[in-house]
């Protein structure tokens, strides 16, 4: 690593080389972020209903794990009331919320490079993280809990390199405080404590009690956050709840299919990061700054370099251990390879800038269009959730697929603590299992409405075939059939069919009292 990298003393003054780099710089972060703006044209997704709801539910004073069951820790919904709070069902704030969280993480990312790897950093370090935390395909909706985790972590990686530079105490508490609440949302965002402690460990010119001192710090910041968050979650009961939940997380994780294309994702991913510090770091390797005083990692610039390399291998874990790898989960892999390229302090140029990043900023401009191009998939789930609030009374209750959305846009009641059959795919048992608390819901609760699909048997088909965790083991597919078809053939032997919306019905139990929002 002796010749690898550029120097990273500060820059006497930060030059972009011309207004064309300044342009061209403008022009790809723009078209960055508006691969996320373009989700302002998308209906709501499943994942940020969800999200939402549990938000609500924590400002109602409903308890996750127990009036909820779902794949998320209940500290989701202590993060999420804050702004259902400020946002309510508001779902298009929520967009320019990931937005704006964003678009404060690439700024604090950019002026964290010029103050720790020089002025040169800037453009590189801000251009890329606007790309990589913006490519629709891992924004991939409204808010993702990721987008809150790299806000964070992103705070407490800043804090952290300025504390590897400055060694001030107050960095270290800083660091400590958001990475705390970043495991709120995912606990994950632990990944960069390990990254953190190796850097200070190494770090030249600090003595054994500074290192001490500063590790204790940072572990007093992370256990204030947590200690509020178990003061909340027993205060609100939730916590009684949570073995089981982290059980049931177990389980999903564990369960979860492998095949051989999910060993290639993070080398699919790793390659598309590294692209451009391969441009940057040895194609263009003549545009270093000065040759003669070529980097060589020492003292606070060695343990800044180890930091944001194993930043980045850590967050890599940290989306391996999750199992399933949805491509949201590689988003947070985008904020420490953006700053590995500040690492490369170079004569940014046109040709460089545009090599090395302009291949990725083509690639979100493609996806947002695919996004602006896209039917209305929720267009039936619309008209759905616009017949139920026109016709079933404030507080009714109402089972169906999927609910939180119209949980959060009416004043109906969930029939059932099982909010999507999502779950059936948790493990071989899941089916049976979460299957049987539906319909043991629905007898004690008796909901006065219910959403299915008009043929089960194509809806059952269609997941056995399109869901990997449901298609490829052949004992959960047969029990994931059997409890859909338990939940179909009690929802028929007690309820009508009152309307049917395509392929939906909608059905109502008997001497249900209705509503018409024209009377």
């Amino acid at each position: 690593m002796t010749r690898a990298i550029a120097t990273a003393a500060p820059s006497p003054a930060p030059s972009l080389q011309g207004r064309g780099v300044a342009a061209l710089a403008v022009i790809m972060v723009l078209c960055a972020f508006a691969g996320r703006a373009v989700f302002l044209s998308q209906p709501v997704n499943s994942d940020t209903a969800m999200f939402v709801y549990m938000g609500k539910m924590v400002t109602d004073g409903q308890r996750i794990g127990t009036d909820l069951v779902d794949n998320k820790l209940p500290t989701v919904g202590l993060l999420m009331s804050v702004p259902f709070r400020l946002l309510g069902a508001h779902w298009w704030a929520y967009t320019l919320l990931g937005l704006g969280l964003t678009i404060a993480t690439c700024l604090m990312l950019a002026r964290t490079a010029g103050r720790c790897l020089g002025a040169r950093a800037i453009v590189p370090v801000g251009v890329a993280s606007a790309i990589w935390l913006n490519l629709p395909p891992v924004v991939y909706g409204p808010l993702q809990l990721e987008t809150i985790q790299v806000f964070f972590v992103t705070q407490a990686a800043c804090a952290g390199m300025e504390l590897l530079k400055r060694r001030d105490w107050r960095d270290a508490i800083v660091l400590g405080l958001c990475a705390g609440i970043a495991m709120w949302a995912k606990p994950t965002a632990a990944a960069i404590i390990p990254a953190i402690t190796l850097a200070v460990i190494v770090a030249t010119g600090w003595t054994i009690a500074m290192r001490l001192r500063m590790l204790a710090l940072i572990a007093i910041g992370v256990m204030i956050p947590t200690i509020i968050c178990l003061w909340l979650l027993m205060l609100t009961g939730m916590a009684d709840a949570l073995p089981d939940t982290i059980a049931q997380l177990r389980d999903y994780s564990a369960n979860s299919t492998a095949e051989w294309i999910d060993a290639l994702k993070p080398i699919f991913v790793l390659t598309i990061l590294m692209f451009p510090v391969l441009v940057l770091g040895y194609i263009f390797r003549r545009d270093r700054v000065d040759r003669s005083a070529l980097f060589v990692p020492q003292g606070e610039s060695r343990a800044i370099s180890l930091f944001i390399i194993a930043w980045l291998i850590m967050e890599m874990i940290g989306v391996i251990a999750q199992r399933r790898m949805y491509a949201y989960h590689f988003l947070v892999m985008g904020a420490p390879a953006a700053m590995l390229l500040g690492l490369f302090a170079l004569r940014i140029r046109m040709i460089s800038l545009g090599l090395a990043l302009g291949p990725a900023a083509a690639i979100s401009i493609a996806c947002s269009v695919e996004v602006l191009q896209r039917s209305d998939g929720q267009a039936r789930m619309t008209e759905v959730i616009g017949y139920l609030k026109s016709h079933a009374h404030a507080g009714q209750r109402v089972w169906m697929d999927d609910y939180p959305r119209l949980m959060v846009e009416s004043t109906l009641r969930p029939g059932s603590r099982v909010p999507l059959t999502f779950l059936f795919a948790n493990s071989d048992e899941a089916p049976q299992h979460f299957g049987g608390m539906i319909l043991d819901d629905l007898d004690e609760r008796r909901p006065e409405w219910l959403v299915l699909h008009r043929d089960p048997e194509r809806y059952i088909h269609f997941y056995r075939h399109h869901m990997a965790e449901v298609a490829e083991i052949p004992q959960r597919g047969e029990n994931f059939a059997a409890a859909w078809r338990r939940i179909d053939g009690y929802a028929r032997s007690h309820y009508m069919v009152v309307e049917r919306v395509d392929n939906i019905d909608i059905l109502r139990r008997a001497n249900t009292p209705v509503v018409d929002a024209r009377d």
